[in-house]
């Protein structure tokens, strides 16, 4: 009835936000915090990268837009 195993993780069986690890939700919730700030702190961004990379599948397509993200702040990954 949901087809991919993305939906199913986000259906009411398993009732998640986003069909990954509750430690990498919690990441990309602090990295769309920080976007939306004028000034973000770059230490900041540099421990959410880590925590991002720690928690986040290499080929999770959050990925592009954290990548640029960071880069616009000279934060290396």
């Amino acid at each position: 009835e949901y087809g991919l195993v993305d939906y199913w993780l986000v259906s009411p069986t398993f009732n998640m936000k986003q069909p990954r690890n509750v430690p990498a939700q919690n990441w990309i919730e602090k990295a769309k915090e920080i976007q939306l700030q004028d000034e973000p702190d770059v230490g900041e961004i540099e421990e959410i990268s880590k925590g991002l990379s720690e928690t986040l599948a290499a080929i999770d397509p959050f990925w592009v837009r954290w990548v640029f993200f960071a880069e616009k702040y000279d934060v290396e990954l």
